[in-house]
């Protein structure tokens, strides 16, 4: 991904560098504008796709955290119980 975001890159100013070193030059309003907006749509677009990635990965993450937590102090609370049981010394009362 990141071989690819630097070869848009370099391509992006071969193209800027070859225009700005051409004699004749035209305003574009309306490419101007079009690309202001897909580059605001698109990034929106992406963040919200990043975030809400992170946000199941979170959410994932915590509900394994919780059950290996829960699967850990399980056993040793039962261990601790019958250590405690085994310490009174099984009377009947």
């Amino acid at each position: 991904m990141k071989i690819l975001a630097s070869v848009a890159e370099a391509v992006i100013f071969m193209f800027l560098g070859i225009s700005a070193v051409s004699s004749r030059h035209v305003w574009n309003t309306e490419f101007v504008l079009l690309t202001l907006v897909f580059c605001l749509v698109y990034r929106a677009v992406g963040m919200c796709c990043i975030l809400s990635l992170c946000y199941a990965a979170a959410v994932v993450l915590s509900v394994v955290l919780t059950c290996f937590f829960s699967f850990v102090t399980i056993p040793f609370c039962v261990l601790k119980q019958n250590r405690n049981w085994a310490a009174v010394g099984h009377r009947k009362v």
